[in-house]
């Protein structure tokens, strides 16, 4: 017991009870080592071990009261206690809910199976001690394993900050079946973390390099499936090119960016602790710009975020006031934050069901009809030039049909020249039978006044010679 006492840190605390017929709190949780071991002392081996049940019980609100990061009991018995074993077991998995593990240390004429199955409900170990004189080394080989917070249990990390250039391209971690508990430093960025909020993969700055912290194994022990993962290399490549120094090395301070809930986060990381202060300088994709103050969370980290309203690149130049050093990284946007992250409403599809709709029905319009206004103007205008032109057209070939009447009526003269001999007999006939008659003079109409007025002596030579022409065109006929 003293061997182990030893081994403690001088950050850990510690508390000792015995039990047999009762419970007895030999020393109350404290740092101090020699307090300890002094209370070893005023422990005897008699009186039987009855009251484990309520030794466990004790034990467990002694821890519940300290804040500590890790907890963690060892029991020293033979397990052979009154109750039931139920008990025993529900007791073991509330402390293991309240993150209190347990390891059991079976010695003499034990019951194993009890000691181990309340090892395993409590998250821990169980160990058996043949010999007395093994106890020593047993005891300090326990607390050096409560002091690793060595955590077995199979679990699937989660990513702490998913946008990181480390974890770059690796939506689901692989399933992991241990890792040793630790708490991140003020100054560490954590960026997997293990299903009790412990980390898993962490980096902070160190002088002038960084540093990582990988808490679980790559063996088949704890890491078997991470081996076989298809992004294991790539991983760790990742993991190797974040420690590298930046392309500029002349540059003390560091800019990472990222979002969360529709707003850009800007994190400056420097290589040594200082007290001056940065400011931000954000041009947005609309070309309106803004200007951020860092607040210095820690002597070598500054934090600061703006919001996020469109998709788009967002380009971040954090200066230094003191000597105007500047840093510029680009936060990219393609879709609306919105869009970000989505989830399938299965309850939904699953109250749908399943839907196969015809051609006609996917074709059929929906909704009310929507009535607009088109202007007709080109149209008509269009209409009209065209109608115009016909009209011209059609006036051109009426001013030429006598042309054309005349040159049909030329065919049928030519053929009434060589009419039927019958038919010129005929008119011939009719010419000797009707001779021409000479026709009187006709006696121009005056008026009448009572008195004959004279007829000229040119009118009537005048008449003459147009009744010739008329009686030779009628001999012709």
């Amino acid at each position: 017991m003293r061997a182990g006492i030893r081994n403690l840190k001088a950050e850990d605390t510690a508390g000792l009870l015995g039990f047999n017929t009762a419970v007895h709190v030999a020393s109350s949780l404290t740092a101090d080592r020699g307090s300890l071991i002094r209370a070893v002392g005023t422990l005897r081996p008699t009186g039987g071990t009855t009251m484990m049940h309520a030794a466990l019980h004790k034990a467990g609100e002694l821890l519940k009261t300290t804040d500590a990061k890790r907890k963690h009991i060892v029991l020293l018995s033979d397990g052979n206690s009154t109750g039931e074993r139920s008990g025993f077991l529900d007791l073991a998995k509330q402390l293991a809910a309240a993150r209190i593990g347990i390891t059991t240390i079976a010695i003499g004429d034990a019951d194993k199976a009890l000691l181990s199955e309340i090892a395993a409900a409590g998250s821990g170990r169980s160990v058996f001690v043949q010999n007395v004189q093994e106890l020593p080394a047993v005891l300090t080989e326990t607390v050096r394993e409560t002091q690793r917070y060595i955590v077995q249990e199979t679990f699937r990390p989660g990513l702490a900050i998913p946008e990181a250039p480390i974890v770059e391209g690796i939506d689901s971690p692989p399933m992991l079946h241990g890792y040793v508990a630790t708490a991140e430093k003020e100054s560490a960025q954590v960026f997997i973390r293990s299903h009790r909020d412990e980390p898993i993969l962490a980096g902070w700055h160190f002088g002038l390099g960084k540093s990582i912290a990988w808490t679980s194994d790559v063996k088949p022990a704890w890491a078997r499936e991470w081996i076989s993962w298809h992004h294991f290399g790539r991983f760790w490549g990742q993991v190797v090119n974040w420690t590298l120094p930046p392309d500029d090395a002349n540059a003390d301070f560091e800019l990472t960016l990222s979002s969360r809930s529709g707003k850009g986060e800007a994190v400056i990381d420097t290589q040594r602790p200082s007290q001056t202060s940065y400011r931000l300088h954000i041009a947005r994709p609309d070309a309106s710009h803004e200007r951020v103050a860092m607040q210095q969370l820690t002597p070598t980290r500054y934090a600061g975020n703006f919001q996020v309203a469109e998709s788009g690149a967002y380009l971040v130049t954090a200066q230094r006031e003191k000597d105007n050093a500047k840093q510029t990284e680009t936060l990219s946007f393609a879709y609306p934050a919105e869009y970000a992250a989505f989830g399938v409403n299965a309850q939904l599809l699953k109250r749908l069901g399943h839907y196969n709709p015809s051609a006609s029905q996917i074709s059929q319009r929906s909704g009310e009809p929507v009535e607009t206004r088109a202007s007709l103007v080109q149209a008509l205008l269009i209409a009209a030039g065209i109608l115009f032109v016909v009209e011209m057209i059609l006036r051109r070939f009426s001013i030429a049909s006598g042309y054309f009447a005349e040159l049909w009526a030329k065919p049928r003269g030519s053929a009434d020249k060589h009419a039927p001999e019958t038919l010129t007999r005929l008119t011939e006939k009719k010419a000797t039978v009707i001779p021409a008659t000479p026709v009187p003079p006709t006696r121009p109409i005056v008026p009448s006044r009572g008195v004959d007025t004279p007829m000229e002596p040119g009118s009537s030579a005048a008449m003459e010679r147009l009744l010739d022409a008329k009686r030779k065109a009628r001999s012709v006929s």
